[in-house]
């Protein structure tokens, strides 16, 4: 196996990008690219080949790593692939992050109308059909008044199944709200992961149906230079992100329904 070593600075962080280009019968059997730092955890993705020939690429989940440290490894490991393996136009990547134990793509869907894939990377679901399904149904759901006008309280007890020890919380913010993304705003910030976390996962997956599913994304690969961006718009509750990939698809199949 071979192993290339570069090391890139951007903003703050030091990066080592390690690239091991793995040969069978002298012809490139695969290629792991790993970016880390001095004390972070690694992550990888790995170019596979057929003939020598760019097959595919796929990032693999990492274990645990801070939300924006994420974003900035991840555009910089990226752009790297671009400089060094121009050809290859995207990643594939399974969506399995989680904030707080909480499937973040859910959270992120009620509170930015977007998943953090798509926000950050642009990433969108392979199946461009099923993605523009999903955009559509996502959509109807938080900003429809009269879908939520068809949706009283005690339905939506009933989908989401909340704990009844903050049902009371809910209804106040729910009631005078005239759309569901205008509920999700209502919360105040720092009640929001309080309020939400034991049952978004339940309420997404019913009003989403088949449209989502968190596997088999895109990502485009990054071609423009990495700068640490101000973040605009985007409501995140504090903590690290994990991968807890171990989990079945938790977005629902259509043999599901």
């Amino acid at each position: 196996m071979d192993s290339i070593v570069t090391h890139i600075s951007v903003s703050r962080y030091k990066f080592k990008i390690i690239d091991n280009i793995v040969r069978y019968e002298g012809e490139i059997f695969s290629r792991n690219f790993t970016i880390k730092t001095k004390n972070s955890n690694p992550i990888s993705i790995v170019i596979n080949y057929n003939n020598s020939e760019y097959s595919n690429a796929r990032m693999l989940p990492n274990i645990h790593c801070e939300c924006k440290f994420f974003i900035i490894a991840v555009k910089t490991l990226l752009h790297y692939i671009n400089q060094t393996i121009p050809n290859i136009e995207y990643v594939l990547v399974d969506d399995w992050s989680h904030i707080n134990l909480t499937p973040l793509y859910f959270f992120s869907m009620a509170f930015n109308g977007i998943t953090w894939y798509e926000k950050h990377f642009n990433a969108k679901q392979n199946d461009h059909i099923k993605h523009a399904k999903y955009r559509e149904t996502l959509d109807l759901l938080l900003y429809s008044e009269e879908y939520k006008a068809n949706m009283s309280f005690i339905n939506f007890l009933h989908i989401s199944t909340p704990p009844l020890e903050i049902a009371k919380e809910l209804e106040s913010y729910y009631n005078n709200a005239k759309t569901i993304e205008k509920f999700f705003h209502s919360i105040p910030k720092k009640d929001r992961y309080r309020l939400v976390k034991d049952w978004i996962n339940t309420f997404m997956r019913n009003e989403l149906q088949d449209s989502f599913e968190n596997r088999n994304w895109i990502m485009p690969i990054q071609t423009n230079s990495i700068s640490e961006e101000k973040e605009k718009y985007y409501f995140c509750p504090k903590g690290e992100i994990s991968y807890l990939f171990n989990h079945t698809n938790l977005g629902v199949n259509p043999e599901d329904v």
